[in-house]
């Protein structure tokens, strides 16, 4: 008999939340000088590469595995690959985040946090989504998988696709707008 293990997902929320408010909170606090700016600016991109390209690369598997070129069990073990790319990514992205010296006068920037508070939140919440595709037969295309599936799993790739370039490109237009990084 399997485990109960669903006490697991409200503390892996509650750990992902408290994570964000922590980096948050450190950033308010934290005043980088110019060189620990710098090596944040570097740590962030390089973050967001390790993070955001397994993000497009499993969306593009996910599109092929659609048009029917790739079976459903190729996009679950690409899925499985980039996992922890995506979280070493995102954790990556917090810590190096703490030393941005964000402006939380300004409303773009909470919209960028409410932003990666939801690509945690979702990400958590595709793994049982992910399981369920799993568990599904080797020949499953998209018209056979029960429609509530089929309605959550483009629900949580939108959601990943519209926080992830939201977030991107909000700190894109902030970077281009400071007036010096060193």
């Amino acid at each position: 008999m399997p485990k109960d293990r669903s006490w697991r997902r409200p503390a892996a929320h509650l750990a992902v939340t408290l994570a964000w408010g922590v980096t948050n909170l450190l950033a308010w606090w934290i005043e980088p000088s110019g060189t620990v700016l710098a090596i944040a600016v570097a740590v962030h991109l390089l973050a967001v590469v390790i993070s955001l390209g397994p993000i497009v690369l499993l969306d593009w598997y996910g599109l092929v595995w659609i048009a029917g070129l790739r079976r459903l069990r190729a996009v679950t073990a690409v899925t499985q690959t980039a996992h922890p790319l995506i979280w070493t990514g995102l954790l990556l992205l917090l810590v190096s985040g703490a030393f941005l010296d964000p402006d939380y006068a300004e409303p773009m920037t909470w919209v960028k946090q409410v932003m990666v508070l939801v690509l945690l939140h979702n990400g958590l919440a595709l793994r049982p989504l992910e399981r369920l595709l799993g568990a599904q037969p080797h020949d499953t295309t998209l018209e056979t998988i029960p429609t509530a599936l089929r309605r959550r799993m483009m629900g949580a790739t939108m959601t990943s696709q519209i926080a992830w370039w939201a977030a991107f490109g909000i700190g894109v237009l902030v970077m281009l707008t400071r007036r010096t990084l060193v």
